[in-house]
């Protein structure tokens, strides 16, 4: 299926699983019409397409990863009568009046690189068969009994999940680090930070440990120390 209202190309989780392909990372948010959160992508593939009717004619695309794509299309089954002037056309998918599921949608990313001249129209149809680099796909409006409510609209927000993560928790570790009230004991780490961090010629930072000059839970130990240290050596 063709889209070139689509920004990307989106091939179904069932699909990959099906050709066995491997995914690569990659998080978009999807939103369709009135700004709407649909889905988010599950990863990308690489993929090449081929005609079937000439193996030599190969489109590698890029296409990200969905859960379904969207119903069976067409909603219902063509009457041959609409498309008798599409029967000695090389078609892309001659079995395109069979509802069925779709797969992978090509965006406007690739729909203007497969598009070739060529127009097959019929004064008795509305439907309209435009040539493509892997021949004719049909389309057009049928019948007015046909629901013509259910439209498949969608772009990505490119916009990275990742980074927008990353950029919150940045946020969220200047405000902790900002508004936090220290303790004593963290303030003197803090302090003790601040005053003895250096970085060195290698790249690497150094800094003194800690320790504080007196503490009085602290005991003498050092008598017992010595005891035990001379009754392990006779």
């Amino acid at each position: 299926m063709t889209d070139s209202g689509n920004e990307s190309t989106f091939i179904s989780e069932k699909c990959l699983k099906l050709l066995g392909l491997k995914r690569k990372n990659a998080r978009f948010q999807i939103k369709g019409l009135q700004d709407s959160k649909i889905a988010m992508t599950k990863g990308c593939v690489e993929i090449d397409l081929v005609s079937l009717h000439n193996p030599k004619v190969k489109l590698p695309v890029k296409a990200y990863v969905l859960e379904k794509l969207t119903a069976p299309l067409p909603t219902e089954k063509i009457n041959e009568a609409h498309f008798s002037h599409l029967k000695n056309a090389c078609l892309a998918d001659p079995k395109f009046f069979i509802p069925n599921n779709i797969d992978m949608i090509l965006g406007s990313d690739y729909f203007f690189s497969i598009l070739l001249p060529g127009q097959i129209t019929c004064s008795q149809s509305n439907l309209i068969a435009q040539n493509f680099i892997f021949g004719f796909l049909v389309s057009g409006k049928l019948t007015d009994s046909l629901n013509s409510d259910s439209m498949l609209n969608l772009h990505i927000n490119g916009t990275n999940i990742d980074n927008q993560l990353k950029q919150f928790w940045e946020l969220e570790e200047i405000s902790n680090v900002k508004d936090k009230i220290l303790t004593s004991e963290e303030q003197f780490v803090e302090t003790n930070f601040q005053n003895t961090y250096a970085s060195k010629s290698d790249g690497r930072f150094v800094v003194k440990l800690p320790f504080y000059k007196s503490n009085s839970e602290l005991r003498d130990s050092k008598p017992a120390a010595i005891s035990r240290l001379l009754a392990m050596v006779d």
